[in-house]
């Protein structure tokens, strides 16, 4: 638009001015930062990231089994982290419901069948957790190279503020006569289930999630958990052991 000769340009808006001993609101506090007008794009595009990387949403759309407010409401949290500002839950209803009314009727989700390589157990174990103190660390290493001599099964787990050692039941009088300093925890009747699983499963999202979740419903307890590059080690109180390697035999290496 052309200005008038004579049109003198208005200096921009000045900002609010701000009480001392007030803090300007940070630009990037997430709590802070609103939807801003025009982000249906960004809530579209991350719903979709998130929805076509989780077969079980895409399953549940395909059939119109969800209540969408619902699955908003669940979703928010998601997607707020994703991207970086509030999401109003009735944006992500209506664009949960573009994208249900724009599923193909010949989609079918793509949906990854897990297989294990192996399960396998260990039981009468005992776990013991302390403060994570220089006395504790001296006594846990001290144990460690006593049972490792014996070839007692023995782990050693240090956090940020405790130490959780997982030995077998046999070793408990050898661990109570060098282990002097106060016990955060003690579970004295443990198994161990060790879920071994193929090496391309480490970049899989969603894998490590399914297998806890088969645990999760069958009621369950996990009373500590480990990890390395192609293991997932549960330990179960004894009772629970058998139901635990049960369900995921038949879940990921019975015949379908």
């Amino acid at each position: 638009m052309d200005v008038e000769a004579n049109e003198v340009a208005r200096p921009p808006k000045a900002a609010k001015d701000i009480p001392l001993g007030k803090k300007h609101p940070s630009k990037h506090s997430l709590a802070e930062r609103t939807e801003p007008v025009g982000s249906g794009a960004k809530v579209s595009l991350a719903l979709s990231e998130v929805l076509n990387s989780n077969p079980h949403l895409q399953l549940g759309l395909h059939h119109r089994l969800f209540n969408l407010s619902q699955l908003a409401r669940f979703l928010t949290p998601i997607l707020r982290a994703r991207i970086g500002r509030k999401v109003q839950a009735s944006a992500i209803t209506m664009a949960l419901s573009r994208h249900q009314r724009d599923l193909p009727k010949s989609f079918r989700p793509k949906e990854e069948r897990f297989h294990l390589d192996k399960l396998s157990v260990h039981s009468g174990l005992c776990v013991v957790t302390v403060e994570k103190t220089r006395e504790a660390q001296r006594q846990a290493h001290a144990l460690y190279s006593k049972l490792e001599k014996q070839r007692h099964y023995f782990t050693l787990t240090e956090g940020l503020t405790q130490i959780t050692l997982i030995f077998d039941f046999e070793a408990l009088a050898s661990v109570e006569s060098i282990l002097t300093v106060p016990l955060v925890a003690r579970h004295a009747s443990v198994g161990a289930l060790t879920v071994a699983f193929p090496k391309h499963y480490i970049r899989t999202p969603g894998f490590l999630y399914l297998v806890l979740q088969q645990v999760a419903v069958q009621g369950i307890n996990i009373i500590e958990i480990a990890s390395t590059a192609t293991e997932l080690i549960l330990y179960l109180d004894r009772k629970d052991v058998r139901l635990a390697f049960d369900t995921l035999y038949q879940r990921f290496m019975g015949e379908a």
